[in-house]
């Protein structure tokens, strides 16, 4: 059941999704060719964000496990959702604390400018990149997923919930990219 909620979350997030990475979808290199060939250079831009939140799902879902282990997730949990609760109320102060303004600007401004590198190019490998990265940039529905991942009990669920999850986005982000 697990699982299907990641599913129906990447589903619902597709809105969410059309208009965060909308515009990125939209500037993809994509190769020139026939039919095929833009579906290959699509498929790769997709699988390289669902890799990065693959691996995300694994980190946090061994996370979760620790947690579990050690007594603490259900605690974790508490805590996890009144920190989302305050996130929904009070952006603007959650906006200015240290640790999301050091990856705001630094991380997400060298994530930036590796985009601008690999938009220039018209390769497959650059495709693929290019998803990635996109899975290393802040998103919310991005976030949700994971505090369900550290929910799935162990690294490979969460993993597999994560990657469900990046199933789920497909439609919006493949229909963008297709012209």
């Amino acid at each position: 059941m697990l699982i299907w909620s990641a599913f129906i979350l990447g589903l619902l997030g597709n809105i969410h999704c059309l208009g965060m990475c909308g515009p990125i979808a939209l500037l993809l290199p994509l190769k020139r060719g026939g039919f095929f060939t833009k579906i290959l250079s699509i498929t790769l831009y997709n699988l390289g964000r669902i890799l990065t939140y693959t691996l995300f799902g694994a980190i946090f879902g061994l996370f979760g496990r620790m947690l579990e282990l050690a007594g603490f997730q259900q605690y974790f949990s508490l805590v996890m959702g009144g920190v989302i609760i305050v996130g929904l109320f009070l952006p603007y102060y959650m906006k200015k604390t240290n640790i999301v303004a050091c990856y705001m600007y630094i991380c997400v401004g060298k994530i930036k400018g590796a985009f601008k590198d690999l938009l220039k190019n018209r390769s497959y490998f650059s495709l693929f990149s290019i998803g990635v990265l996109n899975g290393l940039l802040p998103c919310g529905m991005v976030y949700m997923a994971l505090a369900g991942a550290v929910l799935a009990g162990s690294w490979y669920m969460g993993a597999l919930y994560m990657a469900v999850f990046g199933v789920g986005t497909i439609p919006v982000m493949f229909a963008t990219s297709i012209d």
